[in-house]
């Protein structure tokens, strides 16, 4: 065979198979990006404003489905640490929420909505009492 043997062919298909793939994956990356771009930031602040209202209201109106409410955004039990700086005291709290369920109707790019089941780790500090 005449130009090289075939393990060293196949073995460069398989390299520029995978490299296309990487590129693939940037170009979606990038297109992606170009959505977020597009976004109107004080929109999304007015809507979130508005979803948060919403959802104090119907968590205030009724204990019960507050409670069952909260049980599906935060699946996790939450832990708070009481912290120290410069003289203050605060609380730093971790858990899991799903987002996934309180942002939905919310126009966001489908880059940024979570898949059903996604959870987000995050911290948040809170004033001590």
């Amino acid at each position: 065979m005449s130009g090289g043997s075939l393990p060293s062919i196949i073995h460069a298909i398989k390299d520029r198979e995978a490299r296309r793939a990487r590129l693939q994956a940037d170009l979606a990356a990038l297109e992606q990006l170009q959505e977020v771009a597009g976004i109107d930031l004080g929109r999304l602040q007015r809507d979130l404003w508005t979803k948060l209202a919403d959802w104090r209201g119907l968590l205030s109106r009724n204990v019960g489905d507050a409670r069952q409410a909260l049980r599906a955004l935060v699946p996790e039990r939450l832990t708070f640490n009481v912290k120290e700086d410069k003289g203050e005291r605060y609380y730093l709290f971790q858990g899991t929420a799903v987002l996934d369920r309180l942002l939905s109707g919310i126009a966001l790019p489908k880059a940024l909505v979570a898949p059903t089941g996604f959870g987000i780790q995050t911290c948040f500090g809170l004033p001590a009492s």
